[in-house]
């Protein structure tokens, strides 16, 4: 495999990331989601797959582009306060105030960090055993 070949698949790995940031939306915009992205990330594919025709690795940017909704989730909620779980309210100091609620952003970082480590790291694995393949 040369060095540009090895480009090309970096280049079509990152376009797979649409549809991987697409599909998401499904979920995050129902009901309407449900009608609106499915077409729009079957169209995606489609034309991915119809410009170029998949070798393998560069269909792992899926994942990467799911994994980055994570990141996403977690850098809006990271200044959210979980309620304590004792239903006690926390004391504040006077003229401060406290208010609980939010997502817990760690399970979402946790999520993104594996998603894209499982992605870059497969691909790039693949790409190892492509190009020792080709020898």
């Amino acid at each position: 495999m040369s060095a540009g070949e090895s480009l090309r698949i970096s280049a079509w790995y990152l376009a797979w990331t649409i549809p991987g940031i697409l599909l998401p939306g499904f979920f995050l915009f129902l009901p309407f989601g449900a009608l609106i992205f499915p077409p729009i990330v079957l169209l995606a594919a489609l034309l991915l797959t119809k410009l170029h025709r998949t070798r393998g690795p560069e269909i792992l940017g899926v994942l990467l582009g799911i994994g980055l909704w994570g990141f996403l989730v977690a850098y809006f909620n990271r200044d959210s306060n979980p309620c304590p779980e004792s239903g006690f309210s926390v004391s504040t100091r006077p003229g401060e105030s406290f208010s609980c609620g939010g997502v817990a952003p760690e399970p979402f970082l946790i999520a993104g960090v594996l998603l894209a480590l499982t992605s870059i790291l497969g691909a790039a694995t693949w790409m190892l055993i492509l190009q020792r393949r080709s020898r």
